[in-house]
């Protein structure tokens, strides 16, 4: 992630789950951002690449997906309506990443549900099936 897609070392390990250790006796207890926004970008680097896709990951490719910007529902309408953007221009694994990424970030989601509908949805993407994975997708709420 550094070397292809310039992602610091400092983000790479805040997306692993590491304290960062420069400077952290000192500076660590006053940093309080969550470096969501760097971590979320490093993320879909890597989903683009793990998928092979040309074109950069939704929130890059037509408009955020800011959640700080729109509410729980509207955040999923909005996903939604980006992931069957993706899903006609041909990037079915990028709509499935798109709206599991969405819902990941709903507290009520368990991890495990969210694992079973993944794996459909990408499996789905894997056959090809843009009806079905359509239907996968307005299925969400």
């Amino acid at each position: 992630m550094t070397g292809r897609y310039g992602v610091t070392r400092f983000v790479v390990g805040l997306v692993l789950g590491r304290t960062p250790s420069e400077g952290a006796a000192v500076t660590g207890v006053y940093d309080r951002h969550t470096y969501l926004p760097e971590k979320r970008s490093a993320l879909a680097a890597w989903a683009g690449h793990l998928t092979g896709s040309r074109a950069p990951f939704a929130e890059n490719a037509g408009g955020s997906l800011d959640p700080r910007a729109v509410g729980p529902a509207s955040e999923i309408e909005a996903a939604k309506a980006r992931a069957l953007q993706l899903v006609a221009a041909g990037d079915l694994d990028q709509a499935v990443f798109l709206i599991c990424m969405t819902m990941a970030r709903r507290s009520e989601i368990a991890a495990l549900h969210l694992d079973i509908l993944a794996k459909a949805g990408l499996d789905l993407a894997r056959s090809g099936q843009k009806v079905a994975i359509e239907r996968w997708i307005r299925g969400f709420r």
